[in-house]
């Protein structure tokens, strides 16, 4: 078959001389000799995608001007130029399905000519349909083959389509290759130039990792403008094709919003918020934009998208049916189940957080120490089961922290597998949540114990973004798609904020977990801890005080007492208003022992003088008029200064014989010592006249 060949087709139509709207109606014979007829250009090429039974689906048209168009049969022996959501599947079907099922080797290529020239050489081939980078969901039927080779492009697009495909199918299949042509840019260029298809040159490549969710508004605006091969307007606009209907003419305007996201309008009226949905899988599963660029559709676009990558995407995840429950199944539920009692949920996300060097690794080593032996956890019964520990700051200290653990919890049954990475994951990003998913997978597979608790710690090494903002409200919904999709309890360790007073981060974390604790300093005692619970989706709020104890040259912490969260902190509260009042009491003693001070060097040096005076001349050494007029009443009471009657009603003030006493005493201690009589005199000098304070 040529490049320009006419594929077979099996629908009826009108006879060969008819012409329509200035195109010429050809007849194109299918391998069953039967006539199908349709419109196109001279010289176009018709590409037919059929169902695995070998029924027509819809047709791909390549124009001479190489502009590609697609339509589907519309039940009357004619086409409807718009395929709306008839089923995209991989060009030839039939035929890869029979390769799959026989391990024959499978090329993939970018175009159905390149999969001309492959058939014409003896090769099973197929495509995706709508070209580089789109419906590449379609390539899944290749799941289970035995050989696959992906050709690349020898251009910038050719790379990312060749990198995508690997990504989408490395995990599943036997063996995958990438190559490209040995001489001109494709599979085709390459045949025709005598070469066979052994003679095509391997490449390496690296499977292309999607953006972050949150890239920079710039980023998201021309992902969405390249994907739909917009033009520039104005400076601010582009408009472009809508693939929601069959559009001539540029009708699809494309801005960027106050979000920071793309806003797409269709003049056609596809955008509208009724038909919003369809057009945003549209542009997902067609058009081939990435989901980071638009934006979060619901509360599931994560998980969704997840699931997309790891290829298990399927009819059932497009709506919400398959997972709504009547009454009667409601009723039906167990009680939710916990993974440590009371504490952790068997299926959620966790978070202990507090301040640096608090103890937060000590705690989450104990838990899964705990949970991979089956051993209670401060008296709290655990499942037993496999532990991932993802550790954003190096593993250095763990060694000696869980020596220190066994040697203070002795244990001779069986343990459940651990397993510790040093590097840490990117929570906001679906490829290494993929691959998150996968190494879980793997040990549960492996091992005879189910992977029960995956830690992740701390939380702002295992993240990308503003942890104040979109940051956090990728990480958030990244925890629970890894808690939902693995069916465990996702662990997190998390720091305070610079204040200490809660979490880092905006709330998008604490709405979206199951459980939230805040570890503490207890009391004044330097080793004395409390785990307190803020948040419980499933069950009371409790607190446990710990002491941290050394052990086999290390530390960790000892079991004090589990009371309820309310008890804990109305006692904590009581406490620290008794200390808030002892420091207040302090600070006022202080205040009226520097008062006297002052207040009796000021009568002693000025025998004599007014209240006000005396009191004017002390205030300025940072303590209040009230408090400095209190403590000279409390000196007349006490007899620490005697009062005479000036004229009129005037107060006049002299110290007694013991205050001059005492303030001679504590001058001369304040003093410097007197020179070393051996020592050098220095130049005399007189001493310095003593002046009144007061007039």
């Amino acid at each position: 078959m040529t490049a320009n060949s006419k594929p077979p087709r099996k629908r009826g139509g009108q006879p060969s001389s008819a012409r329509a709207n200035g195109r010429r109606l050809v007849a194109v014979p299918d391998d069953e000799d039967e006539q199908a007829w349709d419109e196109f250009d001279d010289d176009a090429a018709v590409y037919p995608y059929v169902d695995a039974a070998g029924e027509l689906l819809f047709e791909v048209v390549r124009e001479p001007d190489k502009r590609f168009r697609q339509r589907r049969p519309d039940g009357k022996g004619g086409s409807v130029w718009k395929l709306g959501d008839v089923e995209r599947v991989a060009y030839r079907l039939p035929r890869v399905l029979e390769a799959v099922a026989n391990g024959e080797r499978i090329h993939v290529c970018e175009g159905e000519k390149d999969v001309g020239a492959l058939e014409e050489a003896g090769e099973v081939a197929t495509c995706n349909p709508g070209g580089a980078g789109k419906n590449l969901a379609t390539l899944d039927v290749l799941r289970g083959a035995a050989e696959v080779w992906v050709w690349q492009d020898r251009d910038d697009v050719g790379r990312s389509h060749a990198a995508k495909v690997v990504a989408r199918l490395a995990d599943h299949v036997a063996s995958i290759r990438v190559v490209e042509a040995a001489q001109g840019k494709d599979a085709a260029d390459h045949l025709a130039a005598g070469y066979g298809v052994e003679g095509a040159v391997e490449v390496k490549v690296k499977a292309q990792p999607e953006a972050s969710p949150y890239e920079s508004p710039d980023r998201r605006l021309q992902a969405v403008v390249g994907a739909l091969k917009a033009q520039q307007t104005d400076v601010h606009q582009w408009e472009a094709r809508c693939p929601g209907h069959d559009d001539r003419n540029p009708s699809l305007s494309i801005t960027l919003g106050e979000d920071g996201y793309p806003k797409l309008h269709c003049h056609a009226g596809c955008t509208e918020d009724d038909g919003w949905p369809g057009f945003r899988t549209l542009l997902l599963e067609t058009v081939g934009v990435p989901s980071w660029a638009l934006g979060k559709a619901d509360e599931d676009a994560v998980e969704v998208e997840l699931k997309r990558l790891l290829g298990e995407l399927d009819e059932a995840d497009r709506d919400h049916i398959g997972r709504m429950l009547t009454k009667e199944q409601l009723h039906a539920l167990e009680p939710p189940d916990w993974l440590v009692d009371g504490y952790l949920p068997r299926v959620g996300v966790a978070v202990l957080y507090g301040q640096p060097g608090i103890g937060k690794t000590l705690e989450l080593i104990a838990i899964s120490e705990s949970v991979a032996r089956g051993a209670a956890w401060h008296g709290r019964p655990t499942r037993q089961g496999a532990v991932v520990f993802y550790e954003g700051e190096g593993l250095a200290e763990f060694g000696p922290r869980i020596r220190a653990y066994e040697a203070k919890h002795a244990h001779d049954g069986d343990e459940a597998p651990m397993l510790f990475d040093a590097e840490g994951i990117d929570l906001t990003s679906l490829p290494s949540l993929a691959a998150t998913v996968r190494t879980v997978r793997r040990l549960a597979k492996d091992s005879p114990y189910p992977v029960r608790l995956l830690v992740v710690e701390p939380l702002i090494e295992n993240m990308s973004g503003d942890e104040n903002a979109e940051g956090m409200d990728a990480a958030s919904r990244g925890l629970r798609a890894l808690a939902r999709a693995l069916d465990l309890c996702v662990l997190v360790g998390h720091h305070t904020n610079a204040s200490g007073e809660r979490a880092r981060g905006n709330d998008k974390l604490r709405a979206r977990v199951h459980s939230m604790f805040r570890m503490e300093p207890l009391g004044t005692a330097s080793n004395a801890r409390a785990i307190v619970a803020e948040k419980q989706r499933n069950g009371p709020l409790l607190a446990l005080e710990v002491l941290m104890v050394e052990a086999a040259g290390s530390v960790v912490f000892q079991h004090v007492r589990e009371v309820s969260s309310d008890e804990f902190v109305s006692q904590r509260d009581e406490r620290r208003e008794q200390a808030q009042q002892m420091k207040r009491a302090a600070r006022k003693e202080a205040d009226r022992s520097k008062a006297r001070e002052l207040l009796s060097a000021a009568i002693t040096d000025n025998p004599g003088a007014s209240q006000k005076k005396v009191v004017s001349a002390c205030k300025s050494k940072g303590i209040g008029t009230g408090a400095l007029e209190d403590e000279l009443e409390a000196m007349r009471q006490d007899g620490a200064v005697r009062v005479e009657t000036g004229p009129g009603t005037m107060k006049r003030h002299f110290p007694t014989v013991r205050e001059r006493a005492a303030m001679t005493v504590a001058r001369r201690t304040q003093m410097p010592d007197p020179p070393d009589p051996g020592s050098t005199p220095g130049r005399g000098r007189r001493p310095r006249r003593r002046t009144s304070n007061l007039s």
